[in-house]
Formats: structure tokens, C-alpha cells, sequence
């Protein structure tokens, strides 16, 4: 066996797409199905046999498109370029598209889709145009593609062994990431059932103030204004949380910002403490996150708000649940996120938010259970790190002739 490079368009005929015209009701809602970029946006898997959209036969007969027969590889071409999949039944596309029909004895389908999707950063730097780019047919065709022979001829058993291993390789990532979605899944159903109906439950409403930590400034927004400049920044010292440390719904690294030990006295009234809960004032309002245990001395900025609560009264993970999932909190939230040039909140707003007063029993049994399940996406987010190595080296072993 040899690997050499051949042209696509020596091994597939290039098929574009187009649209009938929208003015005539007669040439859609028939039976023709019709692909566009955006189905293959929201595609979580290789083959697509349906669309959200179709034409009639007249309408498929008004334009340039033609019907591509099954195991075709749809390549979209502009907006964006690179959008792979392999359609399982009889399709045509619109003009965002060259599709790739693979002729008869020279390229596996699967072979094909695994190598598109491998040079896609290669593929939209083909692209052309001022206003947006696209690449066109006579591009495709003169792209050069590797391929295993065997006496002078390519080699399918090859090309569909280099696609198995890519397709059983991407299956576990895939499983992975279902897996990461349906925990999400999980923990929104179980925290709506236990607290979704407050008022079937019989619980008081009370406010946030109500559950707070019994001093003062257990509610509190950052510094503003002069209090602290950007100039007051320094590359180490005490850290100070802003809302990237919080825009992911849990605490995550963010921009290293510091200021000084004296500064830090001057603010310390500010500090944030293992268990507050952080929630975004400014822009992107009500994403937040629970400070864990290992935090260093730290402080907020001015967007974002910390509480500290009493912990007789609220436990950091319900009231964490709470601001995303409880309808009573989104609503409020989304009618008082309100601002003349952006949407913004205060301290005093998230005070007054309505709470139901839940029993702590039950709190505390959502609290374990979400620690038991931060601690499996833990690992599952490690595992799906790895497949993605993996998955990412095969790709490149697989077209060096390494597989």
C-alpha cells in the first residue's frame, strides 16, 4: 500500500445548491428535502436524513438545484465554510453549499466526511470575498486530498478502516458530552421538582435580605469609581473577582487582576468568603457561582454582587439552583434587569428578590446531591478532555498514513 495526493474533483462530482423563490407559495412546504448551513449548525451527528424545510418538485424544476443521491458529503461553502454531513436519504441544498458525490470505486463517504472536518481551519482559508467568503466550485476541485492505494488504485478497505476508528473514536466523545447534557438535565429536574412549587408546599415567601449572614455588608457590590482605579491594578497580590470568575454559572479562572496588601486595607470590607455566592450585575446580569473552600484573600469588582448568607436559614448550592432554575427568580430578574444602554442590577434589587422559605432538611439533601454531582462532571469533564486529545490525534495520525 502507498499514500499519494489526488484533486477532489478527479474522485467527486461537485454539486452546488440553490433556492427557488420565496414569492411563489407553489414551490414550497412539498416534499423535495432541502438543506441549508443552519441545519448542519445544529446537526449533532454525522448523518442527516430530514430538514426542517422543503420544496415541491416545481420548485426544485425553477432552480439550480439537483437532488443528491444518499452517502453524498454535504460541504457547506460559505456561512460559515466547512459544515460537513453525509446525507442517508435523497437531498438537495441551497446555495450555501458544494456538495461532493463521491464517484464509484475511488473515495469512501466516511473517509471523505473525516477529512473535511480534519481541514476546516485549512478550508476556510480558501475562502474568497469581500463581503463574506466562500469558496467556490473550481476551488474544491483542485484541493488536494490524500488517499491510500493499493496497485495503482485507491484503497477503500483502507479509507473505511481510517473512518471506523475515527467514527468509534468520536462515538465516545459524543457519549461523553450527552452525558455532561443530561446531568444538566437532571439537576434542573430534580431541583424544580423539590422547590418549583412553593406555594402547593405551603412555604413563606420571604426576601433575600431574610437570608443573609447576620452583619453588616453580607450583601455587597465591588468598589466604583475612584475607589478603584484601573491604574491601581498590579501584576500580583490580592486577587479581585470580577465577572469572568462567574459567567460559566460556577466558579471559574478568570483575568489575573490584583491589588496591593495596602490597597486590600483600604477595601477590605469587600472581601469575598468561602460559600458566598456571586451574581453578575452588569451586562451579562444573573449568571453566578459559589466561591469555593481554596480561595485566596479576594475581593468583587463593582459587577459583580457577593451574599453571604446565614447558613441556618439558605445554603450557598440552593440559592445558587435558585437564581437559574426557579421561575420565581428568573422572572424577577428579567423584569428588573433593566438599563438605558445595558441591562444592570443593584444590590438593592437582588435584596428584595423573593425567596421561598424552604425547609433546611430538604436543602440540605439537594446540597449533597449536588455535590455528588459536581463531582461526577468533574471526572466526566476530565475523561471528555482526554477523548478530545485522543480524538484530535488520531485525526492527524489517520491522514499521515499512521493508523
Amino acid at each position: 500500500m502507498s499514500w499519494g495526493t489526488v484533486q477532489i474533483g478527479t474522485v467527486c462530482e461537485i454539486v452546488s445548491g440553490a433556492t427557488p423563490r420565496t414569492s411563489k407559495p407553489e414551490y414550497w412546504n412539498g416534499e423535495v428535502k432541502w438543506v441549508t448551513p443552519k441545519d448542519l449548525s445544529n446537526l449533532r451527528e454525522k448523518h442527516i436524513s430530514d430538514t426542517p424545510r422543503k420544496i415541491t418538485r416545481q420548485g426544485l424544476n425553477s432552480c439550480a438545484a439537483k437532488m443528491l443521491p444518499p452517502q453524498s458529503v454535504l460541504l457547506s461553502c460559505r456561512a460559515p465554510i466547512g459544515l460537513v454531513a453525509i446525507n442517508t436519504e435523497p437531498v438537495c441544498t441551497n446555495q450555501g453549499f458544494k456538495s461532493l458525490v463521491p464517484k464509484a470505486n475511488q473515495v469512501d463517504p466516511n473517509y471523505l466526511y473525516w477529512w473535511l472536518l480534519t481541514n476546516r481551519e485549512y478550508l476556510d482559508g480558501l475562502g474568497r470575498g469581500a463581503t463574506f467568503k466562500e469558496i467556490s466550485k473550481s476551488i474544491i476541485q483542485e484541493i488536494d486530498i490524500p488517499l491510500p492505494h493499493r496497485n495503482g488504485k485507491p484503497d477503500l478497505n483502507v479509507q473505511k478502516r481510517i473512518a471506523a476508528i475515527l467514527d468509534k473514536a468520536d462515538a465516545i466523545r459524543r457519549k461523553l458530552q450527552q452525558s455532561l447534557r443530561l446531568s444538566d438535565d437532571f439537576l434542573r429536574s430534580v431541583f424544580l421538582d423539590m422547590f418549583g412549587d412553593p406555594e402547593g408546599n405551603g412555604w413563606e415567601i420571604k426576601t433575600i435580605e431574610d437570608v443573609l449572614a447576620p452583619r453588616k455588608g453580607a450583601i455587597r457590590t465591588g468598589p466604583f469609581g475612584s475607589n478603584l482605579l484601573h491604574s491601581e491594578f498590579v501584576d500580583e497580590g490580592i486577587a479581585v473577582l470580577g465577572i469572568d470568575n462567574a459567567v460559566q454559572n460556577k466558579f471559574a479562572p478568570g483575568k489575573p487582576r490584583f491589588i496591593t496588601e495596602e490597597k486590600y486595607q483600604s477595601l477590605k470590607h469587600y472581601t469575598v468568603y468561602p460559600g458566598d455566592v456571586l451574581i453578575t450585575i452588569m451586562g451579562t446580569c444573573g449568571r453566578c457561582a459559589i466561591v469555593p473552600e481554596d480561595i485566596p484573600t479576594a475581593i468583587n469588582t463593582k459587577h459583580l454582587c457577593c451574599i453571604s448568607l446565614d447558613r441556618k436559614k439558605c445554603l450557598p448550592e440552593f440559592l445558587h439552583s435558585y437564581f437559574l432554575l426557579h421561575p420565581m427568580a428568573k422572572s424577577y430578574l428579567g423584569q428588573t434587569a433593566k438599563g438605558a444602554i445595558m441591562d444592570g442590577l443593584s444590590g438593592g434589587v437582588i435584596k428584595r428578590m423573593p425567596i421561598p422559605e424552604v425547609p433546611m432538611s430538604l436543602q440540605k439533601q439537594y446540597a449533597k446531591l449536588v455535590k455528588n454531582r459536581t463531582a461526577l462532571v468533574d471526572r466526566l469533564t476530565n475523561q471528555l478532555a482526554e477523548s478530545e486529545d485522543l480524538f484530535s490525534s488520531l485525526q492527524q495520525r489517520a491522514f499521515r498514513g499512521e493508523l
